[in-house]
Protein backbone atom coordinates (compact mmCIF):
# COMPACT_ATOMS: atom_id res chain seq x y z
CA UNK A 1 0.00 0.00 0.00
CA UNK A 2 2.68 2.57 0.68
CA UNK A 3 4.40 1.48 -2.67
CA UNK A 4 1.20 2.53 -4.30
CA UNK A 5 0.88 5.80 -2.56
CA UNK A 6 4.64 6.93 -3.36
CA UNK A 7 3.74 5.86 -6.86
CA UNK A 8 0.14 7.98 -7.01
CA UNK A 9 2.77 10.69 -5.29
CA UNK A 10 5.07 10.58 -8.42
CA UNK A 11 2.89 10.59 -10.92
CA UNK A 12 1.23 13.72 -9.73
CA UNK A 13 4.04 15.01 -9.43
CA UNK A 14 4.81 14.40 -12.70
CA UNK A 15 1.80 15.66 -14.16
CA UNK A 16 2.18 18.88 -12.51
CA UNK A 17 5.54 19.39 -13.47
CA UNK A 18 4.27 18.75 -17.29
CA UNK A 19 1.37 20.67 -17.00
CA UNK A 20 3.37 23.84 -15.58
CA UNK A 21 5.76 23.48 -18.18
CA UNK A 22 2.61 23.75 -20.48
CA UNK A 23 1.43 26.29 -19.53
CA UNK A 24 4.69 28.31 -19.62
CA UNK A 25 5.13 27.10 -23.43
CA UNK A 26 1.82 29.09 -23.66
CA UNK A 27 2.82 32.12 -21.99
CA UNK A 28 6.17 32.22 -23.68
CA UNK A 29 4.65 32.24 -27.20
CA UNK A 30 2.41 35.07 -25.99
CA UNK A 31 5.24 36.82 -24.96
CA UNK A 32 7.76 36.23 -27.65
CA UNK A 33 5.07 37.97 -29.87
CA UNK A 34 4.08 40.62 -28.00
CA UNK A 35 3.75 43.16 -30.47
CA UNK A 36 5.54 46.02 -30.56
CA UNK A 37 2.63 48.53 -30.04
CA UNK A 38 1.94 46.75 -26.66
CA UNK A 39 5.94 47.47 -25.48
CA UNK A 40 6.14 51.56 -26.07
CA UNK A 41 6.18 52.13 -22.56
CA UNK A 42 6.89 49.98 -19.94
CA UNK A 43 3.48 50.25 -18.03
CA UNK A 44 1.96 49.38 -21.36
CA UNK A 45 4.25 46.15 -21.66
CA UNK A 46 3.38 44.94 -18.10
CA UNK A 47 -0.38 45.73 -18.60
CA UNK A 48 -0.27 43.45 -21.61
CA UNK A 49 2.03 40.71 -20.47
CA UNK A 50 0.32 39.93 -16.73
CA UNK A 51 -2.76 40.45 -17.83
CA UNK A 52 -5.01 37.17 -16.70
CA UNK A 53 -2.28 35.71 -14.80
CA UNK A 54 -2.99 35.14 -11.25
CA UNK A 55 0.23 33.74 -9.50
CA UNK A 56 3.58 35.73 -9.29
CA UNK A 57 5.62 33.01 -10.65
CA UNK A 58 3.37 33.22 -14.15
CA UNK A 59 4.29 36.92 -13.89
CA UNK A 60 7.65 36.31 -13.35
CA UNK A 61 7.72 34.04 -16.30
CA UNK A 62 5.45 36.05 -18.89
CA UNK A 63 8.07 39.08 -18.07
CA UNK A 64 11.17 37.06 -18.34
CA UNK A 65 10.04 35.45 -21.75
CA UNK A 66 8.98 39.33 -23.18
CA UNK A 67 12.88 40.09 -22.36
CA UNK A 68 14.45 37.20 -23.29
CA UNK A 69 12.98 36.97 -27.05
CA UNK A 70 12.66 40.83 -27.44
CA UNK A 71 16.16 42.31 -26.30
CA UNK A 72 19.81 41.56 -27.39
CA UNK A 73 22.71 40.34 -25.47
CA UNK A 74 25.71 43.35 -25.62
CA UNK A 75 28.59 41.37 -27.09
CA UNK A 76 30.90 44.62 -27.23
CA UNK A 77 30.62 44.70 -23.41
CA UNK A 78 30.97 41.09 -23.10
CA UNK A 79 34.11 41.28 -25.16
CA UNK A 80 35.32 44.47 -23.41
CA UNK A 81 35.37 42.41 -20.35
CA UNK A 82 36.78 39.44 -21.64
CA UNK A 83 39.62 41.41 -23.22
CA UNK A 84 40.31 43.52 -19.43
CA UNK A 85 40.46 40.10 -18.04
CA UNK A 86 42.72 38.58 -19.87
CA UNK A 87 45.03 41.64 -20.09
CA UNK A 88 44.70 42.25 -16.07
CA UNK A 89 42.93 46.09 -16.33
CA UNK A 90 40.30 47.09 -14.71
CA UNK A 91 37.52 47.38 -17.15
CA UNK A 92 35.44 50.97 -18.25
CA UNK A 93 32.22 51.70 -17.20
CA UNK A 94 29.31 50.33 -20.02
CA UNK A 95 28.12 52.82 -22.22
CA UNK A 96 25.33 54.57 -21.29
CA UNK A 97 21.66 53.67 -22.74
CA UNK A 98 18.28 52.42 -22.27
CA UNK A 99 17.74 48.56 -22.76
CA UNK A 100 14.30 49.11 -22.81
CA UNK A 101 14.71 51.57 -25.67
CA UNK A 102 17.61 50.03 -27.48
CA UNK A 103 16.74 46.39 -27.04
CA UNK A 104 20.28 45.87 -26.25
CA UNK A 105 21.60 45.12 -22.69
CA UNK A 106 24.67 43.99 -20.54
CA UNK A 107 23.83 41.33 -17.88
CA UNK A 108 23.25 44.10 -15.31
CA UNK A 109 20.57 45.78 -17.53
CA UNK A 110 19.05 42.82 -17.89
CA UNK A 111 18.55 42.27 -13.81
CA UNK A 112 17.58 46.14 -13.48
CA UNK A 113 15.11 45.80 -15.75
CA UNK A 114 13.31 42.98 -14.94
CA UNK A 115 13.51 43.81 -11.29
CA UNK A 116 11.59 47.25 -12.51
CA UNK A 117 9.09 45.25 -14.73
CA UNK A 118 8.35 42.77 -12.02
CA UNK A 119 7.94 45.62 -8.95
CA UNK A 120 4.99 47.13 -11.62
CA UNK A 121 3.28 43.79 -11.91
CA UNK A 122 3.73 43.68 -8.04
CA UNK A 123 6.18 41.43 -7.22
CA UNK A 124 8.54 41.51 -4.87
CA UNK A 125 12.34 41.26 -6.54
CA UNK A 126 15.80 42.06 -6.00
CA UNK A 127 18.83 42.20 -7.55
CA UNK A 128 21.95 39.89 -6.82
CA UNK A 129 25.76 40.83 -7.99
CA UNK A 130 28.01 37.82 -7.95
CA UNK A 131 30.15 35.51 -9.78
CA UNK A 132 28.51 33.69 -12.87
CA UNK A 133 29.80 30.82 -14.74
CA UNK A 134 31.65 27.13 -15.19
CA UNK A 135 35.59 26.46 -13.98
CA UNK A 136 35.79 29.37 -12.41
CA UNK A 137 39.31 29.29 -11.12
CA UNK A 138 40.58 30.16 -7.71
CA UNK A 139 43.05 33.30 -7.40
CA UNK A 140 42.54 33.48 -3.61
CA UNK A 141 40.57 31.37 -0.89
CA UNK A 142 37.74 33.82 -0.73
CA UNK A 143 35.76 35.39 -3.11
CA UNK A 144 37.99 38.47 -3.90
CA UNK A 145 35.20 40.86 -4.41
CA UNK A 146 34.13 40.37 -0.98
CA UNK A 147 35.47 43.45 0.89
CA UNK A 148 34.33 45.62 -1.84
CA UNK A 149 31.16 44.74 -2.00
CA UNK A 150 28.17 47.24 -3.26
CA UNK A 151 31.51 49.98 -4.15
CA UNK A 152 32.74 51.63 -6.75
CA UNK A 153 36.09 49.84 -6.36
CA UNK A 154 37.01 46.39 -8.20
CA UNK A 155 39.71 43.96 -7.30
CA UNK A 156 42.19 43.83 -4.60
CA UNK A 157 45.07 41.81 -6.70
CA UNK A 158 46.06 41.61 -9.88
CA UNK A 159 45.59 38.16 -10.18
CA UNK A 160 42.35 38.52 -9.44
CA UNK A 161 41.33 41.35 -12.52
CA UNK A 162 41.51 37.75 -14.17
CA UNK A 163 38.12 36.92 -12.67
CA UNK A 164 36.34 40.33 -14.46
CA UNK A 165 34.51 38.61 -16.92
CA UNK A 166 32.75 36.01 -14.59
CA UNK A 167 30.92 38.83 -12.57
CA UNK A 168 27.23 39.07 -13.55
CA UNK A 169 23.91 40.06 -11.76
CA UNK A 170 20.57 38.40 -11.44
CA UNK A 171 17.51 38.38 -9.50
CA UNK A 172 15.28 36.73 -6.74
CA UNK A 173 11.72 37.08 -6.50
CA UNK A 174 9.00 36.40 -3.42
CA UNK A 175 6.83 33.49 -4.56
CA UNK A 176 4.81 33.06 -1.56
CA UNK A 177 6.67 33.09 1.71
CA UNK A 178 9.64 31.93 0.18
CA UNK A 179 12.33 32.87 -2.56
CA UNK A 180 13.29 31.86 -5.97
CA UNK A 181 16.74 32.40 -8.18
CA UNK A 182 16.60 33.21 -12.24
CA UNK A 183 19.08 34.60 -14.41
CA UNK A 184 17.53 36.11 -17.62
CA UNK A 185 20.57 36.85 -19.14
CA UNK A 186 21.63 33.38 -19.04
CA UNK A 187 17.50 32.46 -19.99
CA UNK A 188 18.55 34.10 -23.32
CA UNK A 189 20.66 31.36 -25.07
CA UNK A 190 21.85 32.70 -28.36
CA UNK A 191 24.77 34.70 -29.24
CA UNK A 192 24.86 38.26 -28.91
CA UNK A 193 25.05 41.20 -30.76
CA UNK A 194 27.63 43.92 -31.82
CA UNK A 195 30.32 41.13 -30.64
CA UNK A 196 33.22 42.67 -33.70
CA UNK A 197 32.40 46.34 -32.75
CA UNK A 198 35.99 47.15 -31.39
CA UNK A 199 35.49 50.96 -30.62
CA UNK A 200 33.65 53.11 -28.25
CA UNK A 201 32.20 55.51 -30.80
CA UNK A 202 31.27 53.34 -32.84
CA UNK A 203 29.47 50.95 -30.20
CA UNK A 204 27.85 54.74 -29.53
CA UNK A 205 26.37 54.88 -33.12
CA UNK A 206 24.66 51.11 -32.92
CA UNK A 207 22.95 51.76 -29.32
CA UNK A 208 21.72 55.09 -31.17
CA UNK A 209 20.93 53.69 -33.92
CA UNK A 210 18.75 50.48 -32.41
CA UNK A 211 16.95 53.36 -30.57
CA UNK A 212 15.66 55.06 -33.44
CA UNK A 213 14.76 52.20 -35.22
CA UNK A 214 11.31 50.93 -36.12
CA UNK A 215 11.67 47.79 -34.19
CA UNK A 216 9.51 44.24 -35.35
CA UNK A 217 8.71 41.16 -33.77
CA UNK A 218 10.29 38.63 -36.57
CA UNK A 219 13.30 40.91 -36.39
CA UNK A 220 13.56 41.01 -32.62
CA UNK A 221 12.98 36.90 -31.95
CA UNK A 222 14.62 35.62 -34.86
CA UNK A 223 16.33 32.67 -34.12
CA UNK A 224 16.06 33.40 -30.40
CA UNK A 225 15.52 30.32 -27.81
CA UNK A 226 14.67 30.22 -23.75
CA UNK A 227 16.77 27.98 -21.28
CA UNK A 228 14.68 26.50 -18.67
CA UNK A 229 17.50 25.77 -16.84
CA UNK A 230 17.98 29.70 -15.25
CA UNK A 231 14.30 30.14 -14.48
CA UNK A 232 13.49 29.21 -10.64
CA UNK A 233 15.81 26.35 -10.52
CA UNK A 234 16.74 24.68 -7.29
CA UNK A 235 19.15 27.05 -5.42
CA UNK A 236 21.47 23.65 -5.05
CA UNK A 237 21.70 23.38 -8.90
CA UNK A 238 21.53 27.05 -9.37
CA UNK A 239 24.95 27.69 -7.17
CA UNK A 240 26.81 25.56 -9.28
CA UNK A 241 27.15 28.31 -11.95
CA UNK A 242 26.15 31.39 -9.59
CA UNK A 243 28.00 32.48 -6.41
CA UNK A 244 26.81 36.00 -4.52
CA UNK A 245 28.43 38.13 -3.09
CA UNK A 246 25.82 38.21 -0.27
CA UNK A 247 25.81 34.52 0.83
CA UNK A 248 21.89 34.73 2.12
CA UNK A 249 21.39 34.63 -1.49
CA UNK A 250 22.53 31.15 -2.25
CA UNK A 251 19.44 30.37 -0.33
CA UNK A 252 21.09 27.07 1.17
CA UNK A 253 21.87 26.26 4.73
CA UNK A 254 24.83 25.66 5.10
CA UNK A 255 26.06 28.19 2.47
CA UNK A 256 28.58 26.99 -0.73
CA UNK A 257 32.20 28.10 0.19
CA UNK A 258 34.30 30.22 -2.36
CA UNK A 259 36.72 27.22 -2.30
CA UNK A 260 33.75 25.06 -2.97
CA UNK A 261 32.47 26.90 -5.61
CA UNK A 262 35.66 27.53 -7.29
CA UNK A 263 36.88 23.82 -7.31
Amino acid sequence: MRLFWCLLASLFLAFSAQAAKSNFYKMDNRAKNTPVIYSETKEQLVQYLTKGLATDEEKARAIAAWMVFQIDKNGYEERKMETASSKRFVASAPLGSSIFESRVGTSKEYAELFAELGKMAGLTVEIIEGFRGEKIYRTSAKNPYEKFYNTELFYNRDSDLKLQKFRGFWNAVKIKDGWMLLDVYQMADFPPVASKIRKEAEMYSFLKKRMRERKSVAGLTKRKRLDDDFFFPEPKKFVETHFPDEEKWQLLNPPVTWVQFTK
